[in-house]
């Protein structure tokens, strides 16, 4: 299977994904996308100390890339093109970061955010 050069996970990481059995772990805890999430929010934190209407909008840009990018590929995902998404592991994570956390579905919230220290 051909991967995205800029995949870092290790053996272990893709081995437990594939299985779906394992959970999510590790940044993938956060969000699906840590990707374009990472790229997403920085556009947003520039366009918030931006007093330029026009300069903010198109420094928000990313993260409407994030979030469309993001749910295009786990539709993809979920039909079997390019990836898997299984069902078990799509309702313990989320495409926005932290969202799968604060709704529960990793346990309870206090144990799951402190589980990321």
């Amino acid at each position: 299977a051909i991967r995205c050069p800029f995949d870092f996970a290790d053996a272990a990481t893709k081995a437990a994904e594939a299985s779906g059995a394992a959970g999510p772990h590790g940044v993938k805890r956060v969000s699906r996308h840590s990707g374009f999430w990472s790229l997403g929010l920085c556009g947003l934190g520039a366009a918030l100390l931006t007093p330029s209407a026009p300069q903010a909008a198109w420094l928000a840009m990313p993260s409407l890339v994030a979030l469309i990018g993001g749910a295009h590929q786990d539709y993809r995902h979920r039909r079997g093109q390019g990836g898997s998404l299984p069902p078990e592991y799509d309702a313990a994570t989320s495409n926005l970061p932290f969202l799968a956390m604060l709704r529960g579905a990793q346990g309870p919230v206090s144990s799951a955010l402190s589980a990321l220290a």
